[in-house]
């Protein structure tokens, strides 16, 4: 009987060995698995930064003085400085002494051109033109001529003086005679010339059936 007992006790003990030994190793191939698991991602993860580094290029550390150096202070801005203005760009102009014009009889399409002097005078038929002065000048874009000149036409009692203003060889729009006989266009300003059209004292010869004024020539 006691011999029985003793087999039986052996047995129980010898199951619970074997019990335990079989948790033992069920845990160690859990503890396996894992750490293959763990070594896996690890090793994908280093290949995924190894991958990384060689694609971004290589980061310089900047050139960073060590702390207490001394390092150039940076200028400050000057309160008191006074941003220097740009000067506006004036025209350059220049009096010369001759004035080169056209004279145009609107009666039978004639163009005569005349070279004036400053303070004088020509006639031409009834009008006599007189230049006060030519001006020549660079504007901000086209050169310009512009001739101050007085109109007039003596045989007319009333009002002879017709015009009196500038000429502009350009911009010939901005001041223009209105003579129902003649028209006067600026050409230029000269410096000198060959020979200037002599001054006249008394008109020019007109032909026997030419009107001797505006009026008549009008009716």
């Amino acid at each position: 009987m006691t011999h029985l007992r003793a087999n039986h006790h052996n047995k129980a003990k010898m199951m619970q060995i074997l019990r335990y030994l079989s948790l033992v190793a069920f845990v160690s191939a859990l503890l396996i698995t894992f750490e293959c698991a763990y070594a896996q991602e690890d090793s994908a993860a280093q290949e995924e930064a190894d991958l990384f580094s060689k694609e971004q290029p290589a980061l310089v550390a900047p050139n960073v003085a060590p702390f207490g150096a001394d390092t150039p202070a940076a200028e400050a801005p000057n309160a008191d400085a006074v941003p220097e203005a740009e000067e506006p760009q004036e025209p350059i102009s220049e009096i010369l002494p001759y004035a080169h014009l056209a004279i145009i009889d609107k009666r039978n399409a004639t163009r005569e051109v005349v070279t004036v002097k400053s303070n004088s005078s020509v006639v031409y038929g009834h009008m006599e033109l007189t230049l006060q002065r030519c001006v020549r000048y660079q504007a901000p874009h086209v050169p310009e001529h512009a001739a101050l000149v007085q109109l007039s036409e003596p045989r007319r009692a009333k009002q002879p003086l017709f015009f009196y203003g500038w000429l502009f060889q350009v911009q010939k729009a901005l001041s223009h005679p209105e003579h129902p006989l003649y028209d006067v266009v600026l050409l230029e300003c000269r410096a000198k010339v060959k020979q200037a059209t002599k001054v006249k004292k008394q008109d020019k010869k007109e032909p026997a059936d030419q009107p001797k004024d505006t009026e008549e020539a009008l009716d």
